[in-house]
């Protein structure tokens, strides 16, 4: 199973590039709007 695992993620570098990078920016995202959210409301 971790073997098959590895593969597929060195397959395919590039797509969990993107997912990890998506994950960081949803997340700066929805920190910044509670930053800017919570103190108005």
């Amino acid at each position: 199973m971790n073997e098959i695992q590895t593969l597929h993620l060195h397959k395919k570098p590039a797509v969990m590039l993107a997912f990890f990078m998506s994950a960081i920016n949803a997340t700066k995202l929805s920190s910044l709007l509670q930053a800017n959210l919570f103190p108005v409301l």
